[in-house]
């Protein structure tokens, strides 16, 4: 019978270099005490060093047939494995020391708690935009952006950057809709808001990124994406016309 691990991070790789290498070997010193695995996940078929196993014995590396999306990729880990939580991450946004540990204790002590994500830094100490509120599907059409942060209130979305998810929420609304090609995160956010699930980015779990403050959510956003999520507007319940009362 497979041990079910605390948290499966799931990240992309764009090109195996040595500084991707030490970036995976930073991550899995970040553990702590939890049992963490990694899955790389090879969307467009990178040549992989024969020797990595070698190097990182406990990686798991995810060869798809044929180049995929995220979401797809992200799917078909999840059912290959067994984990009470699974995270989406982006290669180069390092945990500190505790983040995963506080993300994972923090959702265990919640159990309404169903997306939670580190607060992120860049180099400089600010805080880079990783939560915020719903879009109005009409605004995100037009602007092709994100709203940003309103004060204090609870996020309605945390970005797929860094993410942790319950599998039992998994289980409840569904994987990422693999239509999607860069609001996955957003669109699964909609989906657990409208179904109870609350939805947190924790102060205490802290992360750092080199890029500077306001990137992570300056993304090109497709028209496809946008148009998908306007007639998700439609056929959502409630619709996202109107903000959802936070929990």
């Amino acid at each position: 019978m497979e041990i079910q691990a605390d948290l499966t991070l799931c990240l992309p790789i764009t090109r195996w270099t040595g500084e991707y290498q030490k970036f995976l070997t930073d991550l899995f010193a970040a553990a702590g005490k939890i049992d963490l695995k990694i899955i790389a996940l090879n969307r467009r078929g990178e040549p992989i060093p024969t020797k990595v196993n070698e190097v990182l014995p406990e990686l798991i590396i995810y060869d798809h047939t044929t180049p995929a999306s995220l979401p797809v990729l992200f799917n078909r880990a999840v059912t290959i494995t067994s984990s009470r939580y699974y995270g989406l991450w982006t290669p180069g946004i390092l945990p500190d020391s505790d983040c995963l540990e506080t993300l994972i204790s923090v959702m265990d002590e919640t159990p309404e708690l169903g997306i939670c994500g580190p607060t992120i830094f860049d180099s400089t100490g600010n805080p880079l935009p990783s939560a915020g509120p719903l879009p109005f599907p009409i605004s995100l059409l037009f602007s092709g952006r994100l709203p940003r942060e309103v004060g204090h209130r609870p996020p309605k979305r945390i970005s797929g950057d860094a993410m942790v998810i319950r599998a039992e929420l998994l289980q409840e609304i569904g994987l990422l809709d693999e239509e999607f090609t860069c609001l996955y995160d957003l669109e699964l956010c909609r989906r657990a808001g409208q179904t109870g699930w609350w939805i947190r980015r924790e102060s205490l779990a802290r992360a750092s990124c080199p890029r500077p403050a306001g990137q992570l959510d300056l993304k090109p956003i497709p028209l496809g994406d946008r148009l998908r999520f306007l007639l998700a507007g439609f056929h959502g319940n409630p619709p996202l016309f109107r903000p959802s009362p936070s929990p």
